[in-house]
C-alpha cells in the first residue's frame, strides 16, 4: 500500500450541475491509480450536502458555513488532521485536475526522500497537485486566510524562495490594496512556510487534465477579498474551521457566486 492519500474540498455554493459530474470523473480517475482519496465538502446552512453517495463515509466529512465564503486551505487542514496516522505523505489536489501519470504516487515518494515538496507538473500552473510529508499539515499547513482560491499560490510560492516580496511584488500589491490585514498575514505565513520547505522542492513530470475553464484571473478573484473584515472571522486554529461572525452588509457572497458563474 502507498504510504500517500490524496485529499481534496468540494465547493458548489453556485449550484453548477456540472460539478458533481466532474468530481466523480475525478475520483474515478484517483482511484485507479489506487491512491486512497479523503474528501471534505463545505457547504452553506440549510444545503444537504450532494458527495455523500459517492464517498466512501470513512474517507468523507462535511463542513457548514453560514454563507458561501471560500476557505479552501482552512478546509483542507481541517482533513488532512482526520487522515489516519498510517499515511506518512498528503498529496492536495483540485477535483478540477485530472494527473495522467498512473504512477505519481510512487514515484514522488521516492523524491520525497530528498525534498520537502513535490509539485506535479513542472510547467503547470500553480493549482497543479503537490505533494509533502504529513508533518507540514500537522505544523505549517496551507495558507488558510486565503478566501479568493489563492491557496496553492501563495502556499507554493512562500516554499518555493524567501523572495516573496521581491520577486512576486505585483502579486502582494493587489493583496495589500484589497486586504491589508490579509497581505499581512501572508508575510507572516511565508515566514513560516519558508523555514519548513527551506526552498527543497522537487518537480515529477505529468501531464494535467483540467475539467474546468477558469475564465476569471487572479486580480478578479483577489478583488473579493476586499469585502473581507479580519474581525469577522472566527479563526481558532489550524484544524478548525474558519467561521463567520456577522453576515450583516457583507457583499463577499453575491460577488463571489457571480465570480464563479464565469467558471
Amino acid at each position: 500500500m502507498n504510504d500517500t492519500a490524496a485529499i481534496t474540498c468540494f465547493f458548489n455554493f453556485n449550484k453548477d450541475s456540472d460539478n458533481l459530474n466532474k468530481f466523480v470523473q475525478f475520483k474515478e480517475s484517483i482511484e485507479k491509480q489506487n491512491v486512497p482519496l479523503f474528501v471534505i465538502e463545505i457547504t452553506t446552512e440549510g444545503v444537504v450536502p450532494a458527495l455523500r453517495r459517492f464517498c466512501d463515509k470513512n474517507k468523507y466529512i462535511t463542513g457548514k458555513t453560514i454563507l458561501p465564503i471560500l476557505i479552501k486551505g482552512n478546509a483542507l487542514n481541517v482533513l488532512s488532521s482526520q487522515l489516519p496516522k498510517e499515511y506518512k505523505n498528503i498529496a492536495w489536489l483540485n477535483y478540477n485536475t485530472i494527473i495522467k501519470n498512473e504512477n505519481w504516487a510512487e514515484e514522488a515518494e521516492l523524491l520525497l526522500d530528498n525534498y520537502k515538496l513535490v509539485k506535479i507538473g513542472k510547467d503547470s500552473c500553480h493549482e497543479s497537485p503537490m505533494i509533502v510529508k504529513r508533518s507540514f499539515f500537522e505544523t505549517v499547513g496551507l495558507f488558510d486566510h486565503d478566501f479568493c482560491g489563492n491557496t496553492n499560490l501563495i502556499t507554493f510560492l512562500s516554499a518555493k524562495n524567501d523572495g516573496l516580496l521581491f520577486e512576486n511584488k505585483d502579486l502582494l500589491e493587489l493583496y495589500q490594496d484589497a486586504n491589508p490585514e490579509i497581505f499581512y498575514k501572508i508575510l507572516s505565513y511565508r515566514e513560516s512556510c519558508y523555514s519548513y520547505f527551506n526552498g527543497e522542492i522537487s518537480y515529477l513530470e505529468s501531464s494535467i487534465e483540467s475539467t474546468f475553464d477558469n475564465s476569471y484571473s487572479i486580480k478578479e478573484s483577489v478583488k473579493l477579498l476586499e469585502e473581507i473584515g479580519m474581525y469577522n472571522i472566527h479563526y481558532t486554529g489550524l484544524h478548525k474551521l474558519i467561521a463567520i461572525k456577522n453576515i450583516h452588509q457583507l457583499n463577499y457572497p453575491t460577488r463571489l457566486i457571480n465570480l464563479l458563474k464565469k467558471v
